[in-house]
């Protein structure tokens, strides 16, 4: 890594501190970053902006982040912040803050915007360094937070979340991911027992249909091109996610409204979000909320969970101590985070003994 010293008053001294690439047999690992290169195994764009030269950039680095998973038992797996480049070396911005290990013989530092890591054990957001080190999150943009312990890794744990600059990546074991992925055969039942139902919209009074389109479920997860599109024609369910009241959308009602006609609440009317995703929802839940205002559904487990959980930027101002939704990466509303999902009737449909289903109720 590139270090800045400072000697006397007005001069610095550059200098580069080099640390070795030297494969691990006991190790494997995988590099996350922006760019679309050999070095990143998992590519993570962010929210790109176009630069005064027209190039695309963003907050999260070309080479932000190293998993490294151990090949022996019990399997661990530690992140650190920073990778590679096709050179093989780390290249830090100047601005990143860095310092001599406590040994006097090794630098560390963390990136200019930070990797933030939330671990279920403690609830509570560290930061990690270039080493792998955990700090308390810094409380400037030049000053790394203090070290927590010793020598402890940031080991991942079994529903930790790593924050690279506004993008939030979910680690589940291997097990939780298999027994809550949903079947294709299940997915098909439980968007057909919904449409089934022909819940009428007490607005335009008009069937309400869930078009697979709609929500976010992966590509190879939705019907054929034809039946999605029949679905999007037709009438599709929206839902104002300040009350919770489910109507057919309409784009005349979304653009127009500002308020739910049935209650008066303050709301937008957006379409109802239905998504079945392993690493956020569990399959023995059900999507009965909908976070406000995006109108992604969930489980009341799911709801509550993620609207305790505060993201932290401090290096980003704009994005400090919000609550987003696991889906779409929504600011939720302050006042009201999500709302109970109302039909209009008392609605239970599931399937596979229960597992999966939508439960909705007056009141």
């Amino acid at each position: 890594m590139t270090v800045n010293a400072k000697q006397g008053r007005k001069s610095k001294v550059k200098y580069t501190v080099v640390t070795e690439y030297i494969p691990d047999e006991a190790l494997d690992m995988f590099q996350l970053g922006r760019l679309m290169v050999k070095q990143n195994d998992i590519v993570v764009r962010g929210p790109l902006t176009s630069n005064s030269k027209g190039q695309f950039c963003g907050p999260v680095s070309r080479y932000a982040a190293r998993i490294m998973c151990s090949r022996l038992p019990p399997y661990d797996c530690y992140v650190c912040s920073a990778g590679f480049d096709s050179k093989r070396e780390i290249f830090l911005n100047e601005s990143a803050p860095k310092w001599r290990t406590q040994d006097g013989e090794d630098w560390d530092a963390v990136t200019t915007f930070g990797l933030r890591m939330w671990q279920p054990s403690v609830k509570k957001w560290v930061e990690v360094s270039v080493n792998g080190f955990m700090h308390e999150v810094r409380p400037t943009d030049g000053v790394a937070g203090e070290r927590i312990g010793s020598g402890m890794l940031a080991k991942l744990e079994h529903g930790s979340i790593i924050d690279l600059s506004g993008v939030q990546l979910i680690f589940q074991d291997f097990e939780h991911m298999k027994m809550n992925k949903p079947s294709d055969a299940t997915l098909e039942e439980f968007f057909g027992d919904f449409n089934n139902l022909r819940l009428q919209c007490p607005v335009q009074l008009q069937t309400i249909r869930y078009a697979h389109g709609s929500g976010r479920l992966p590509k190879d997860w939705k019907e054929d091109d034809a039946k999605e599109a029949d679905l999007e024609d037709g009438w599709t369910a929206g839902v104002f996610p300040a009350c919770g009241h489910v109507v057919t959308f309409n784009e005349d009602m979304e653009r127009g409204l500002l308020s739910c006609p049935l209650c008066r609440s303050e709301s937008r009317l957006k379409k109802l979000s239905i998504s079945f995703t392993p690493a956020v929802t569990h399959a023995d839940t059900t999507p009965t909320h909908v976070f406000n205002p995006c109108g992604c559904a969930a489980s009341l487990r799911c709801c509550e969970f993620w609207s305790d959980i505060k993201i932290k930027h401090p290096p980003t101002p704009g994005y400090m101590d919000v609550s987003i939704c696991p889906f779409c990466a929504t600011n939720l509303e302050e006042d009201k985070k999500f709302s109970r999902i109302i039909t209009g009737h008392e609605v239970k449909i599931g399937v596979g003994g229960g597992v999966i289903g939508l439960q909705s109720k007056i009141g």
